[in-house]
């Protein structure tokens, strides 16, 4: 369940979703709708992947490869993070959508 657009329902880039800074908004491709991070992205990410940093440990007498530990706690901490709703909404902050408004 990727990140939707709450406009238009159009899949929203993973990408910003997941590596983008707090502070860095996502405009919608299909229908223009600026998206910004709430503060609950903010927690889960810190609240997420802490935990995820001890699991390479953990896994290290499993998987001997340190770069396949890596990518194993990032591919969990990436599907936790796409899982849980409510991390992003329409930005009040939208000078295209005020434009509109105006005409």
């Amino acid at each position: 369940m990727k990140p939707k657009c709450l406009n238009c329902q159009k899949n929203i880039s993973l990408s910003w979703f997941v590596v983008a800074r707090m502070s860095t908004k996502f405009r919608c491709t299909d229908c223009g709708a600026l998206h910004e991070f709430t503060q609950r992205h903010k927690l889960i990410g810190i609240v997420a992947v802490i935990p995820l940093l001890f699991l390479v440990n953990v896994l290290e007498p499993l998987v001997t490869i340190s770069i396949l530990r890596f990518v194993i706690v990032l591919a969990i901490a990436v599907t936790v993070m796409i899982f849980i709703p409510k991390q992003h909404t329409l930005s009040v902050h939208d000078i295209l959508k005020k434009d509109e408004d105006k005409k």
